[in-house]
């Protein structure tokens, strides 16, 4: 049946219906995944102070490149410092 009013188009719509699980992630996705890594880096520090990145990599499951942006977040944010030099000094974490 065609209402009065649509007796003039010359176009139609359609919708599609897009399963979540096809959806791109979300950058608010990805920064809650790396908020949650990021913590674990806080504890595994305050637990041992001495690791280094690529241990810090191996206890999340994450590369060492990934280690290293997430510990750069933490420096950046005033939570984590180094002290001493790179071979021999130790990380600290801020509260």
């Amino acid at each position: 049946m065609i209402d009065a009013l649509d007796e003039g188009r010359t176009f139609f719509t359609v919708e599609f219906q897009i399963h979540p699980a096809f959806t791109p992630t979300s950058a608010s996705d990805m920064s809650g995944k790396m908020s949650g890594k990021v913590e674990q880096v806080i504890l595994l520090l305050s637990q041992n102070k001495n690791l280094t990145i690529p241990e810090i990599a191996e206890k999340l499951g994450v590369s060492t490149r990934t280690a290293e942006r997430y510990m750069k977040q933490l420096k950046e944010d005033g939570k984590l410092k180094r002290v001493g030099l790179d071979k021999g000094g130790h990380w600290e974490v801020v509260r």
